[in-house]
Formats: structure tokens, sequence, C-alpha cells
């Protein structure tokens, strides 16, 4: 929705595509049916041809396609219910083991604060040493507690929510500018509880610290993008520039997507199962050079096959090349009345011409889309 939503909208005489991103559920349905292989380079075209077409930029968006059904068809669903079924057992016990060394954990820290307290009798509570270690173990109280964790999931999930009802056809529409309201709100609550944890736990430097989790990098990423996103916005108000920090704007709000994430490192048994998702890509990686080897060696073969052999008449009653030459009659689809065109001997977008292409070429055949053409 964030990049695709609204954009589908082509010439008037061309009906509008049913998969679109307007729409939440739309997009949702959209992305299953890429998901399943069918007609997914179709949606693909259409989102190059919505954003300027291969002379343009719209190239750049079949990255998104094409990392979509690699890890979405062909890992996600295939690895996942072949590696990580075998998994859930051990993620079960690592579960199981996480509770109990966190168990362990608390305990230690309860014995080492029952020990500073008694320590701390002895001490002049009135100095500010003593002033400053209340306040952490205070401000460690707040954060580790687990109705401040509920919170911030409960406002993840909220945020989730409201990025689904964010209408992307029409940026007027007055639902986002209430959903924008309450993003300032989400952003302030994501905001407030990074700068605790950094307080509690450190930047980087010690052990421990806030920023040696991966986790907790990308929670400072998606933070630091929507502060400067709002910070771009505003100055652009003030100074008259609107327009042109507009597009930064939107791109930096698009890794708003990545909120979701953040309640995977909150469930134990969900982050198990991810990380056994993510240590399996380990093999694929693999996998995947062999795939590459093995569709340089048919592209090669492929190459000396079929090289120059795909071209077309764009007459279609003529298939030789020495009879793709002079004029024919088309008819326009709306008046009905008849143009005269020259006859030209074209190549198909998809062919053997050179190794590249070819390994394109063989990329959507394997993909099973449209192969039998």
């Amino acid at each position: 929705m964030q990049l695709f939503g609204g954009e589908f909208n082509f010439d008037v005489s061309i009906e509008k595509p049913y998969t679109n991103f307007d729409t939440f559920a739309i997009a949702l349905i959209t992305v299953f049916q890429i998901l399943t292989g069918e007609d997914w380079n179709e949606v693909m075209y259409q989102a190059i041809e919505a954003n300027g077409g291969i002379k343009g930029n719209g190239m750049i968006f079949s990255i998104f396609f094409i990392i979509l059904v690699l890890f979405g068809n062909y890992t996600l669903l295939n690895v996942f219910l072949a590696i990580a079924v075998d998994n859930l057992a051990n993620a079960q016990e690592m579960t199981n083991a996480q509770e109990m060394t966190a168990a362990d954990e608390a305990d230690e820290k309860e014995l080492e604060e029952q020990q500073e307290e008694r320590c701390g009798d002895f001490l002049n509570e009135e100095t500010d040493i003593n002033e400053k270690i209340d306040n952490k173990k205070y401000l460690h109280r707040i954060v580790c507690t687990s109705y401040f964790e509920m919170a911030v999931m409960c406002v993840i999930i909220l945020s989730s929510f409201s990025l689904a009802a964010e209408n992307p056809v029409d940026e007027n529409d007055p639902r986002n500018e209430i959903l924008n309201y309450v993003d300032y709100a989400f952003t302030a609550v994501f905001t407030m509880e990074l700068v605790l944890k950094v307080v509690d736990m450190g930047v980087i430097l010690h052990p421990g610290s806030y920023c040696r989790d991966i986790w907790n990098v990308m929670d400072v990423i998606v933070v630091l993008c929507a502060l400067v996103g709002y910070a771009f916005h505003l100055l652009g108000d003030v100074g008259g520039k609107a327009s042109k920090n507009l597009s930064t704007f939107k791109s930096l709000r698009v890794l708003r997507v990545l909120r979701p994430l953040k309640t995977i490192k909150r469930i134990p048994k969900l982050k198990a199962v991810f990380d056994c998702v993510v240590n399996s890509l380990k093999n694929v990686f693999n996998i995947l050079i062999v795939f590459i080897l093995f569709q340089f060696i048919f592209a090669v073969i492929a190459v000396q096959l079929f090289k120059g052999k795909f071209f077309y008449c764009n007459d279609r009653t003529k298939i030789y090349q020495q009879d793709c030459q002079g004029y024919f009659l088309i008819y326009d689809n709306q008046t009905r009345s008849p143009k005269i065109e020259i006859r030209r001997w074209d190549k198909y977008p998809f062919n053997y011409d050179n190794t590249l292409q070819a390994m394109l070429t063989l990329f959507t055949v394997t993909t099973g889309e449209g192969w039998p053409g």
C-alpha cells in the first residue's frame, strides 16, 4: 500500500485491474496471489508501468516482486514447512530454557538488589551518587515490568491497524489526516520507549547495552526515520518547500511497515520460530548458489540453440521475416477507424540473445508463469 497504493491508474479507456494495492484487503489478496505464483508477473508489469515504465524508474520496483516470489513462494513456504516444523520441538525447549534462564537472572538480580540495599544502609542516602542509583533502579523496574511491555505491545498492534486503515488513493482523505495525528502519538510512545531503554541499558559501549541487539537496532532505525520524516514535513511546510520534501517524507514513512516486527522479540515462541527460519536460510543460500550455476549452464546452452530466433511480426497474419514487409491496416479500439501501420520484425521481450537475457527468461520459465508462451 505504501509503494503502490493508488498507482494502478492507467488510461481512462482501460479498466482498473482487480489486483491492486489501493486498500489493505485488496493488497492482502494481491500479495497472496503473488505467493501462489498465479499471474504474479502481470502485477509486476503493472507496477513497473505505473511508476514510469521500463525507460523510467519503474524497473526498480521489480525488485520488490522478485524478492517476494523468491523468499515468499520458494523460501518461506517450502523451507518453513520442511525445516521449521522439525524445529518446533527445539523451539519449545529453547523457550523453556530461556524462561528458566530468565527466572534465574531475575532471582540473581533480586539478590543483588537486596545486597545493594543492605550495603546502601551503610552509605549516606543524601549523596548524589545514591540518588542516581535509586533513579536508575526505579527506571529499570519500570522498563522491565510486564505492564510496560504489554502497553508497548498494545501500541504496536494499534499502530499496525492504523497502517492498514490508511487510504493511499486519496491523500487528502479526512481519515488519513486523523490517522496522521494518531501516528504522531505512536511515534511519541516509541520514542519514549527508546529513550527509557537507552538510559537504562546504555547505548552500545558495554555488554548488554541497547544497540548490541539487532532487534533494538531495527527499533532505532524505525524511530529515527519517523522523526526525520516528520522534520522534513514540518520544515517543508514552514519554508514553503512541501512539494520537494513530500517524496522524502513518503519514502521514510514506508519504513513504518517494520513496526509489526517489534512483536517478534516480545513473544518468545514466535522469536524462536523466527530464529529457526533465519538459521535455515544459511542452507538456502548454498542451494541458491547451485541454482544460479544451473541457470547459467542452461542459459549458455539456450543462447547456442535459440540466439536470434525469438522475433515476430507486428502484423500477426505474417509469420516469416520475408513476408513482414510493407504496410497493413489496424483498427482503433475506440473509433473503429482504420489506420495504416508499417510492418516491423520485432524481438520478443523474453529471448536468448545473450546470457543475461537468457537467465532472465529462464527465471520466468522456472516460476512456471506463462512458460508455454
